[in-house]
């Protein structure tokens, strides 16, 4: 690729000096959030957001932002919502039924979340996410699957309704959609500071159950090591591959330990690399870091050079800044 062509690092740097700046608001006491939604050979499509992080609980205003990878263009940011016209088709097509109220609700870390009841049944709500970390199809196969296997007590899990077509949908646009029922109650993150020594043991218990419930699903043969990916049969019988890892970008599926630890390893390597800020540490330990992983330490393998093993980070990779 031309070397004048913006890298992600460099972008994502653009990125938050100009939000910065204060082209979705104020940025006074305030972190910049943001993650990749979208990575092509011309540009990048970022989600940015201003969050205070010691004030309250309150919807978080998303912004999505295109930088120009040849001429360093930044795009107007575009506010990343749903239309209430878009609510009404979503809640029709998933559940049958017709909008009656839409408000935006807080959480979610890297959605935009809404809200909404139905005139058919005025005591149930529902709760619609514009996302685009994660596959939204994928997940709602896999909240599927473990909703009719695990006992709700050990693990609730609200009840999906998935839109017909989402998978092809955020395909094309980045973008999923995905609806659930909304589950009343606290974000454990604000509640779990004010909790006595027993109530946190409790709570910990719960979230180890759960945790073992996922350990059970029927993971596919031959066991590789990768993401989990879950789709629904026409007979809608739950099943799941494994695909590349996306998170880190490593790439894979790995089958074995040692080539997925070796794929990390060199990740790690090349995200320190390209690390700012640490120029002294980097001239006194650089060398000997890669020498040990690169050279006669087992590392090396049949790849050769570093790139091979490493690739950019994929769309959902994210960060927190620190204030202005």
């Amino acid at each position: 690729m031309d070397a004048e062509v913006l890298t992600e690092d460099e972008a994502a740097s653009m990125l938050v000096a100009h939000v910065f700046s204060g082209a979705i608001g104020p940025p006074r006491d305030k972190a910049v959030a943001y993650a990749l939604v979208e990575a092509t050979p011309t540009a990048f499509v970022w989600s940015a957001a201003l969050e205070d992080l010691d004030g309250p609980a309150v919807p978080v205003d998303r912004f999505r932002i295109r930088i120009d990878r040849r001429t360093r263009e930044i795009s107007s940011p575009q506010p990343m919502v749903l239309t209430r016209q878009e609510l009404a088709h979503a809640i029709l097509s998933a559940t049958g039924q017709h909008l009656a109220s839409a408000a935006r609700l807080t959480g979610g870390a890297l959605s935009v979340s809404y809200q909404v009841t139905v005139h058919e049944a005025p005591d149930v709500a529902y709760v619609v996410q514009l996302r685009h970390h994660g596959r939204v199809a994928s997940m709602d196969a896999l909240m599927t699957f473990l909703s009719r296997t695990v006992d709700h007590h050990v693990l609730p899990i609200p009840l999906v309704f998935p839109i017909p077509g989402e998978k092809e949908r955020q395909e094309a646009t980045s973008m999923g959609r995905q609806i659930t029922l909304l589950v009343d109650g606290e974000i454990a993150s604000t509640t779990y500071p004010s909790m006595s020594h027993v109530e946190r043991l409790t709570f910990v218990r719960k979230m180890a159950l759960a945790f073992q419930a996922c350990w059970r699903l029927p993971l596919p043969e031959p066991r590789l090591i990768g993401e989990l990916v879950a789709s629904t049969t026409t007979d809608g019988d739950v099943i799941f591959e494994v695909d590349p890892d996306r998170h880190h970008g490593l790439g894979g599926p790995f089958s074995s330990v040692r080539d997925y630890l070796r794929a990390y390893i060199r990740s790690s390597l090349a995200n320190l690399e390209k690390q700012q800020g640490i120029d002294d540490y980097k001239e006194r330990y650089l060398d000997r870091i890669r020498n040990l992983l690169l050279g006669g330490g087992g590392m090396g393998g049949g790849c050769g050079p570093l790139p091979c093993l490493y690739t950019p980070q994929t769309p959902g990779e994210g960060g927190l800044n620190s204030s202005a």
